[in-house]
């Protein structure tokens, strides 16, 4: 076990900078990445000021008491979830986002929309964020998008709005692997597109629309 930070010099070799500032040259016949991803935090007005939670941290860090309520940003699987098991554990859960499940079809949006509003008894506000504030201690507001949209406003705030890959300080071009915001693209057999290279987990997506790095 090698530790340290590495990023790839070329196809076959990589660089290894550990703590104490050395530097290690590995060369390797095949590679596998396993960086995993990180949450993606959107540029919202306000959201820098309060302290607020990310599926990273809630997991890893539990809260030791459970938030009166609770807003989460984002329709997304993690969102929903996260959504729905703060809820069944007790805190009035409001969800802000668009659409739910947006990437799926549309008869699995309306499905999981209808079992979170219906049956989990979540409330869905259908819009978008523009701005968080903390006007009140232990208070958290989030405004909408619009004039006359309104806000939401809770104990908690939650941000689910994305993740994205943990790739950023690897050097990919380097070695002629082709990634994107959300991961590097593999095929069934997890092979990027240098095929000695693979990846898997979450740094990873077989999604088509990454076709070209960027």
């Amino acid at each position: 076990v090698m530790r340290g930070k590495a990023r790839f010099t070329s196809a076959r070799t990589m660089q290894v900078t550990h703590s104490n500032g050395s530097v290690t040259d590995v060369l390797g016949r095949r590679f596998l990445v396993c960086t995993g991803a990180e949450p993606e935090i959107p540029g919202l007005k306000g959201l820098s000021g309060v302290k607020y939670w990310t599926y990273q941290n809630v997991l890893r860090h539990p809260p030791t008491e459970l938030p009166r309520s609770l807003i989460v940003l984002g329709g997304g699987p993690v969102g929903c979830e996260l959504a729905q098991a703060f809820q069944r554990l007790g805190s009035k859960v409001t969800i802000v986002a668009p659409s739910i499940l947006p990437r799926e079809s549309l008869r699995a949006q309306q499905v999981m929309a209808d079992i979170l509003v219906n049956t989990t008894g979540i409330r869905w506000v259908q819009g978008r964020a523009r701005e968080v504030l903390r006007r009140m201690p232990g208070e958290v507001t989030v405004l909408l998008e619009g004039a006359d949209a309104g806000f939401v406003v809770a104990s908690q705030l939650l941000v689910a709005s994305g993740r994205k890959a943990r790739t950023n300080d690897l050097a990919l071009a380097k070695a002629g692997v082709t990634f994107g915001k959300e991961g590097i693209l593999v095929d069934n057999e997890q092979r990027s597109s240098a095929r000695h290279i693979l990846a898997a987990g979450d740094c990873c997506t077989s999604r088509p629309a990454l076709a070209s790095a960027w």
